[in-house]
C-alpha cells in the first residue's frame, strides 16, 4: 500500500483478503478522468486480544484528545476528578479534582470538551442549581479559567476556536457571541436569533 490501479470506468466490488483476518470489501463506482479512493481499508483479525491497562474507579465521562494521543477520564466516585493518560501509557495523572465544597454542593463533571490544541478542555461543572464551566491545561493543573465566575454570566453551548483556545464562541440568549480569555472581554453579538452553530478552521457557521 497504498496502490493506484488503471481501470475502465463502471462499478467494481473491490476485496482485500489476508490469513487470519476478516475480509473488507467495497463497492467502487469509477468514472472516466477522476480518481476514486477506497479510503482507509482496515483488517480485523478474526480474534481480537485484550489487554488491561488500568482500572478505573466509576468513570463518568471518557474522551479522546483530537490527535489521539490522551484521553481525558472524569471519574464520579466519592472523590471526583479529572485524569488524564496516555493512550500508549498506563500512568494516570490528575488534572482537576473536585473541592471538598463542591462535593458538598453535588458538583458533579458534566462534560469534557478538548480544544484543537490538545493541550486544553473545557468542563462544565453541575450542580442542582447551575451550569459552569471552566478551562483546564492538561499540561498544567495550575494553569485554570473559571470561565462562568470570571464572566458572571450564564454560559451554555460553547465551542473552542479551532485556531486558539482562547476565544470561546457561545451562544447567548441574544445571540451568537466570543469569549476572549486573553483580555477578559466579551465581544458584541456576532448573529442574532441563532439556534445553533459550528466553529471550523475558516468559519462559524450557524442557524
Amino acid at each position: 500500500t497504498p496502490v493506484r490501479q488503471p481501470l475502465r470506468d463502471g462499478d467494481y466490488q473491490l476485496k482485500i483478503v489476508k490469513d487470519g483476518y476478516r475480509t473488507w470489501q467495497k463497492k467502487l463506482k469509477v468514472s472516466t478522468a477522476e480518481v476514486t479512493w477506497a479510503q482507509y481499508p482496515i483488517l480485523l483479525p478474526n480474534t481480537i486480544s485484550t489487554e488491561s491497562v488500568v482500572n478505573l474507579d466509576a468513570p463518568a465521562l471518557f474522551t479522546q484528545s483530537p490527535d489521539q494521543k490522551l484521553f481525558a477520564i472524569a471519574g464520579a466516585g466519592p472523590s471526583p476528578k479529572i485524569q488524564v493518560i496516555e493512550t500508549s501509557g498506563t500512568e494516570l495523572r490528575n488534572v482537576y479534582v473536585l473541592s471538598p465544597e463542591q462535593i458538598a454542593a453535588q458538583t458533579s463533571i458534566h462534560s469534557i470538551v478538548w480544544s484543537a490544541d490538545n493541550e486544553h478542555i473545557l468542563v462544565g461543572l453541575k450542580t442542582p442549581q447551575q451550569l459552569s464551566y471552566i478551562v483546564l491545561s492538561v499540561l498544567n493543573s495550575a494553569d485554570t479559567f473559571e470561565l462562568t465566575k470570571q464572566f458572571s454570566l450564564p454560559l451554555d453551548n460553547l465551542q473552542f476556536n479551532p485556531r486558539n483556545w482562547r476565544e470561546i464562541y457561545w451562544l447567548s440568549p441574544e445571540g451568537l457571541r466570543r469569549l476572549d480569555l486573553a483580555n477578559r472581554t466579551v465581544s458584541a453579538v456576532l448573529a442574532p436569533s441563532v439556534r445553533s452553530f459550528l466553529v471550523n478552521e475558516e468559519a462559524v457557521f450557524y442557524v
